[in-house]
């Protein structure tokens, strides 16, 4: 009777292993990529920031608002979730959709949105916004 016990013991404790194991496989990202951010609020003047390697709005009158768009191209042959992190200074003033699906070999727009609404100091805000990419399921 011990024996038996402790053979059902392994067997269960090696299939939950092999469940977590699974699990973390599935849910880890795809792909990741990360964008440097940044904003300087201002009181006078607005301006633009047409650098190609981040995601910068320029100078944004406070009260103001402003739009990036993020392209984004699924290259796999199955359906995606986009997953977005928001990080540093800048992170409170940004809005981006969650749980956004892409399907398989499509292209979609991503929106970044800078609200300045609620800034009470004018000044540089900066950080990172992460995008990952994560197997869809269901």
């Amino acid at each position: 009777m011990e024996r038996s016990s402790i053979i059902l013991f392994s067997v269960a404790l090696a299939l939950f292993i092999l469940s977590l194991s699974v699990y973390s496989f599935m849910n880890s990202p795809l792909q990741t990529t990360n964008f440097f951010t940044s904003v300087e609020i201002t009181e006078d003047k607005a301006g633009f920031d047409v650098n190609s390697t981040a995601l910068t709005f320029g100078k944004v009158l406070a009260g103001g608002s402003g739009l990036r768009r993020i392209f984004l191209e699924n290259s796999y042959n199955f359906t995606v979730t986009v997953r977005a992190t928001k990080n540093g200074a800048i992170a409170s003033f940004i809005d981006i959709p969650q749980g956004i699906r892409v399907k398989a070999n499509e292209s979609i727009y991503i929106p970044v949105i800078l609200n300045a609404n609620n800034i009470e100091v004018l000044r540089n805000y900066s950080g990172t916004i992460s995008f990952e990419l994560l197997r869809a399921w269901r």
